[in-house]
């Protein structure tokens, strides 16, 4: 296979798969930014989604942890003053704490 069509099948592989990894990264980050001024819905699709990542696979426990998401949801768990979230919180941190692989 020449350098080109390597490059273009690399490229159009990164277009078309999902890296759960990067996007669990993307909404720790998004989360740990704006938490304070973000819309309660909103807060509420991201915490979903990542409730989703960490239930997708075992690795993503110890990513979460890895990139910070872990004391961000344990804040929100004391301090939020929406029970809904914090109750989705609850659930992403036992969703997390329950597999063996957690840090």
């Amino acid at each position: 296979m020449s350098k080109e069509d390597a490059d273009w099948l690399q490229e159009a592989l990164k277009a078309y798969t999902f890296n759960d990894t990067d996007r669990l990264q993307e909404i720790c980050k998004e989360i740990n930014e704006d938490k304070a001024t973000m819309k309660p819905e909103y807060l509420h699709e991201l915490l979903d989604e990542l409730q989703e990542l960490v239930e997708l696979h075992p690795r993503n426990n110890h990513n979460l942890c890895l990139s910070g998401g872990m004391v961000d949801i344990l804040g929100m768990i004391f301090s939020h003053p929406d029970k809904s979230i914090k109750r989705l919180c609850c659930s992403i941190f036992s969703a997390a704490t329950s597999n063996n692989n957690v840090v």
